[in-house]
């Protein structure tokens, strides 16, 4: 246990040691006394609007399993820290670890609670008689049990409690206050929870630390223990030696991360396992871990000041700097660990590969871009990161669908600028699509940024009836694939004004933009589990020699459509760290890719090509489009050379693993972004990828604000719209088109 979250006990002199003999008689009586039936916690109201409660442990009946404390008020500070210090608890109330049974010899379920402890609150006048003349908290056995309560706790929250209090005694360190959501509001009274929740955000940014709890004793932490004491100080030490980061990232990439001649390199040597083995371990740890996955705790990370994470029965840290370290090594190595565990059958299903990565990386960042959101003081990075927040959300567990917003009030606040009057209220009687409704109104119509509509959850998974087009669903819980207005590169409507702002008339809110085409072409829909490479195959008797917006032709256009025509794979919080536009290496993945997924859809069955299929694919990659881009779109010939091989070596398995280094890149940066996308091209000859319900005959629309295009719908006679959803649009993405485009803006009525 780190002892910088902790105050030293106090010296007691030896005045104080002589006096006790005298005094002692006049203290009470000690005794193991067992307390029994006692009521439930009550209340008293908080005395301010920005008062808050917090735990003060006073004693610990390790006998009893019993924790005597009391609830003190404290009031935030306006503009600093309040006065009285205290800690902050960031956890989950269900169990720490996820419900996958199946985790075969990594597994690392936690081991059972044997009992769970009782907290009881004494009420804090009684504090005071409790404390002897040598300030030691007595036993409690004088206490009337009438004046006494009891706050049942959950398991999660009952470990926790004990490994503080027993390893702070072990330590002879006296134990902070602590503020724990559940004990320290009255969950039970609707007006102070709409009080409290929008405070969350200040409570954990005010507070001295946050334990951030991830459950208690696991047979595997040890070899998360070498990661942090070992391998972690042993690459940094090798970092000093570099010049610049980009000499150390490339000095990382130069070794896989089983390779084990790193730690040959390292002076470093592990015993009865391997180095595999370990960042396997590392990652199973933080990826089935349920604080990652819950919507609550994502503010108490982002705005805490000092957080720590906390985990064992001994109160083990593992501070937040060497585990955003090892995040940046993990994301260093994020192809190499997907390739290492996606054909592990060891591993569950969901965590192979990037499922192993992706959920419990992203909140790191998110720290990053939410304090300098702060610093900028910026209406439009001030719509982008709250709505960042809420996309990130969408992926959470919670108990409601509507604190998958509500979480997020706490940090929305802290950065909301004071211009944007009317911020929404926390209301657990209204509907979800009212609380949705409201926000969306909000975001869109006082900050001049549109990044929430890239929220817009597709027709195809709506499960909140009773909204306008323009609303997130945010009851849909799950990956909807990457975040596209969060590319900070994608400046679409740059050639048209942001003011005037927005303008709401009940479910109607009008926007102004111009207009980019129509689809003219989309593949049919063969469900979102079909190849992709079924789609880029289609889409080719339809594309122009020449690219409307650019000098680029429309087979390179293709291509770089597929990866968002970014450096690398953009991530949650911080797009692309490489956005000057793709390697034109990955025009070979490109192929490579291509050319097997398509293969391995035409020999799905086993047994070569259908004669249907061969007349139909046969005059697409015979065409002269075929002829004249060769060096992307493989012939017919190539793909029967490549069956017919498979055919005649059955026991070659899958036609995966012709596949190249360059088309596994490929693929490995294409897959998050296609996710629940459709490729379409325009009347104007525009490819683009769009929502997954979008079709024929939906516009193409560039909105003031707007960083990215956005399909819409027309209704009733094309005076209104309803929205599909953002696109990427090969083109129309950095600005160019709206500045140099003859359209005209209109303003655009959406429903």
């Amino acid at each position: 246990m780190d002892r910088r979250y902790f105050k030293p006990k106090q010296q007691v002199s030896s005045t104080k040691v002589a006096s006790r003999g005298r005094h002692r008689s006049q203290s009470p009586p000690r005794s193991t006394r067992h307390f029994t039936n006692l009521k439930p916690l009550t209340y008293e109201p908080l005395r301010t609007s920005r008062s808050i409660r917090v735990v003060q442990i006073l004693k610990f009946n390790e006998e009893n399993l019993e924790i005597f404390a009391t609830l003190n008020q404290v009031v935030l500070g306006d503009t600093e820290k309040t006065t009285t210090k205290y800690a902050a608890l960031s956890y989950t109330w269900g169990h720490p670890v996820t419900s996958t049974e199946q985790w075969g010899p990594y597994s690392i379920k936690p081991e059972k609670t044997i009992a769970k402890a009782k907290l009881i609150l004494v009420q804090p006048g009684d504090y005071r008689r409790m404390l002897s003349d040598d300030n030691v908290i007595s036993d409690c056995t004088w206490v009337d049990p009438s004046r006494l309560s009891e706050y049942e706790m959950t398991e999660n929250l009952s470990d926790f409690l004990l490994s503080l209090t027993s390893r702070s005694e072990e330590r002879g360190a006296h134990i902070p206050h602590v503020w724990i959501d559940a004990v320290c509001i009255d969950q039970t009274n609707p007006q102070e929870k709409a009080v409290q929740i929008p405070l969350m955000g200040e409570i954990y940014a005010q507070s001295s630390a946050v334990y951030i709890w991830l459950g208690k004793h696991d047979r595997d932490l040890q070899g998360l223990y070498w990661i942090y004491r070992e391998l972690l100080p042993a690459i940094r030490e090798h970092q000093k030696q570099m010049s610049s980061y980009q000499e150390f990232f490339k000095w990382l990439q130069s070794y896989g991360p089983g390779d084990e001649r790193l730690l040959v390199d390292l002076g470093l040597k592990l015993e009865n396992t391997s180095l595999k083995n370990q960042w396997i371990t590392y990652l199973m740890f933080f990826a089935t871990r349920s604080w990652f996955f819950r919507a609550w705790t994502l503010q108490e990370a982002v705005v805490a000041s000092n957080p720590v994470f906390v985990v064992g029965n001994d109160f083990h840290v593992l501070s937040w700097a060497d585990t955003w370290d090892l995040r940046r090594i993990v994301q260093a190595w994020s192809n190499g660990l997907s390739e290492l565990t996606m054909y592990n059958k060891k591993l569950a299903p969901e965590l192979r590969g990037i499922r192993l990565i992706r959920g419990w990386t992203e909140i790191f960042p998110l720290r990053s871009t939410f304090s300098s959101c702060l610093q900028a003081e910026s209406r439009e990075q001030w719509v982008q990161t709250w709505s960042l927040l809420l996309f990130v959300a969408t992926s959470k567990d919670c108990t409601v669908t509507v604190d998958r917003v509500y979480s997020t009030f706490g940090m929305a606040k802290m950065i909301c600028p004071p211009e944007a009057s009317g911020f929404p209220e926390v209301d657990f009687s209204r509907s979800a699509a009212e609380v949705f409704t409201n926000v969306a109104q909000f975001l869109l119509c006082n900050s001049g940024g549109l990044s929430l509509l890239s929220l817009v959850t597709d027709r195809t998974f709506i499960k909140t009836t009773g909204m306008p087009s323009w609303v997130p669903d945010f009851a849909i819980k799950g990956d909807q694939g990457h975040l596209l207005s969060s590319v900070t590169k994608f400046k679409a409507s740059a050639g048209i004004p942001v003011e005037p702002l927005p303008r709401h008339n009940g479910d109607c809110i009008t926007f102004r933009g111009k207009r980019a085409g129509k689809i003219a072409f989309i593949p049919p829909n063969y469900g979102k589990f079909s190849p992709f490479a079924l789609q880029v195959a289609l889409c080719i008797p339809h594309l122009p020699e020449r690219y409307p917006a650019s000098t680029a032709d429309s087979a390179e256009a293709l291509w770089r459509t597929l990866i968002y025509d970014l450096g690398e794979t953009p991530t949650t919080s911080t797009g692309a760290a490489a956005e000057g536009g793709a390697d034109p290496k990955h025009a070979q993945g490109f192929k490579q890719w291509f050319t097997i997924d398509l293969t391995t859809y035409l020999n799905r069955d086993g047994h070569g090509l259908e004669r249907h299929e061969s007349r139909e694919f046969g005059s697409i990659l015979s065409s002269d489009f075929q002829k004249a881009h060769s060096e992307l779109i493989p012939s017919l010939d190539e793909i029967l050379h490549i069956v017919h091989y498979i055919l005649a070596h059955s026991q070659l398995g899958h036609p995966s693993q012709f596949q190249g280094p360059l088309g596994r890149s490929y693929h490995t940066l294409m897959t998050p972004i296609i996710m629940n996308r459709r490729l379409f091209v325009t009347d104007q000859g525009f490819i683009g990828l769009a929502k997954l319900s979008a079709r024929i005959g939906d516009e193409v629309w560039v909105l003031a604000g707007g960083r990215v295009p956005y399909i819409m719908r027309p209704i009733e006679d094309a005076k209104r719209f309803s929205l599909v959803g953002d696109a990427y649009v090969h083109g129309l993405m950095d600005g160019s088109w709206s500045v140099t485009s003859h359209a005209t803006v209109e303003d655009v009525q959406v429903v």
